[in-house]
């Protein structure tokens, strides 16, 4: 590679970006700014300029002009010697994607080193031809190796993701394009439709102390509360209009209070249909007989495990976000009424629901690969 007498404008952006990167290694800057600097003034300008020796200038203009900017890292090192052989990282990367022995929940480094230290010699040592070149010792493991063991495996011991293991839903794809098809009634004003769900348990806490401000600005909050009981909402939101409308309950929320919410909202005598999830009290036998007997509301479920797909759920996060979170409030009371206040401003500029599922085409591209 020739040296450019002006800089590519590539690399130029990427060593600027490099210099003005707060997180970038003093090294790293220092080497972009003598490539940055080098073209225009020179290597014994750019030495002074900079204030390091000609030699380091010289250095790496000549990386540079050899591979370019991936030049300016560091040459792999030999380093010291291998005091672990293969097996000790393949026993270390089995053992941490294991179940921990009773009675620990998770692994740690210091459990991990012990562990593989426990196991016998024969099975630790390198039969492999790769490791019988390089001579490999018998001494113990210890925790910093693990766990660079792990860094280099990727594997977080103190890490867990959870997931559910459900049955594919036969109707989901039935079941989402009614939904979608409901909404985009609604919105033409030809039915009403209704999403509705439910906020159960809400916890109302107070802080024993008032909220302060230290001197960046952050607020500061007490960890100390005390209960003030718990709160439950049904929220309904009309999908044509987008009115939502936040209904406290007031008595256990089993199927006998859930078909009270129903009688008010099929009391408007006009047909309806409702979005709601799978959840028990909304698939009851006493439910279900409220169903049959009022033949002008339609009823849709979302599918299995997905309760994402009721446009109701996205109110309550907003709710959540801009009221509960954050707020004080002294007891069920002062909360629902904040909560309702907020319906109240939400209201005065509503917004249809816009909501539609819609499954990834892959791209050509995507096929190539």
């Amino acid at each position: 590679m020739s040296l450019p007498t002006v800089l590519p404008e590539a690399d130029r952006a990427a060593l600027i970006a490099c210099v003005n990167r707060p997180t970038s290694t003093q090294r790293d800057v220092l080497r972009a700014r003598i490539i940055l600097t080098w073209p225009d003034h020179g290597m014994r300008a750019t030495a002074r300029l900079l204030g390091c020796a000609k030699s380091t200038v010289v250095k790496w203009r000549d990386r540079y002009r050899a591979r370019g900017l991936p030049g300016l890292r560091d040459l792999p090192r030999s380093g010291a010697p291998r005091t672990h052989g293969d097996k000790q990282r393949r026993a270390v990367a089995a053992v941490a994607t294991t179940d921990p022995p009773r009675p620990w929940g998770s692994w740690t480094h210091a459990r991990l080193a012990a562990h593989v230290n426990s196991l016998s010699p024969a099975f630790l040592d390198a039969p492999d031809r790769a490791a019988a070149a390089t001579p490999v010792s018998a001494a113990p493991v210890s925790r910093s190796w693990v766990g660079r063991v792990l860094r280099d495996a990727h594997i977080r011991v103190h890490r867990v993701r959870g997931w559910l293991h459900r049955k594919p839903d036969p109707q989901f794809e039935e079941r989402i394009a009614a939904i979608e098809a409901a909404v985009a009634v609604a919105r033409r004003g030809q039915r009403t439709v209704l999403c509705l769900d439910e906020k159960t348990a809400l916890p109302v806490r107070t802080p024993c102390h008032p909220d302060t401000y230290g001197p960046d600005g952050r607020r500061r909050r007490e960890f100390e509360y005390h209960r003030a009981g718990t709160l439950a909402w049904y929220g309904t939101q009309d999908a044509g209009t987008g009115t939502i409308a936040l209904r406290r309950a007031q008595t256990r929320m089993d199927s006998a209070a859930f078909t009270t919410v129903l009688d008010d909202l099929a009391a408007e005598g006009q047909d309806v249909t409702i979005i709601m999830d799978n959840g028990s009290t909304h698939t009851s036998a006493h439910t279900t007989r409220w169903i049959d007997q009022h033949p002008q509301v339609q009823v849709l479920f979302t599918p299995l495990h997905a309760s994402w797909a009721n446009p109701e759920e996205v109110v309550f996060s907003i709710l959540t976000r801009q009221v509960i979170t954050g707020g004080h409030f002294t007891s069920g009371d002062d909360l629902d009424d904040a909560a309702q206040q907020w319906v109240h401003i939400r209201n005065q500029q509503p917004l249809p629901v816009r909501w539609a599922y819609q499954t990834r085409v892959p791209r050509t591209s995507d096929l190539e690969h």
